[in-house]
């Protein structure tokens, strides 16, 4: 974790498929923004610049109006993508 001037505060996360995610706050302007990285892209995230927003899985560049976005949300829906895509990939393995 990095903490920058006593207001922001950033993090790294990393997993073990070798993607990450960025946590980013900024207390003075109470912005926050979450981003899943895989192969130094983003494939997911959300963040309140302007209002809160996603950058939805398949479409990262993409800004979809959201509810605002907590963290635990935020990894509850990146383990329901992971888990999607494990159960495709014994689907096709298995079939």
């Amino acid at each position: 974790m990095k903490i920058f001037e006593d207001s922001v505060a950033r993090i790294r996360i990393f997993l073990v498929d070798s993607s990450f995610i960025d946590v980013y706050y900024n207390a003075e302007t109470k912005k926050i923004s979450f981003a899943w990285i895989i192969n130094n892209k983003r494939a997911y995230g959300a963040d309140n610049l302007g209002n809160w927003h996603i950058h939805p899985f398949g479409r990262p560049n993409d800004h979809r109006a959201s509810a605002e976005v907590d963290f635990r949300e935020f990894l509850k829906n990146i383990e329901q993508k992971i888990n999607v895509a494990r159960s495709d990939e014994n689907k096709n393995s298995s079939g």
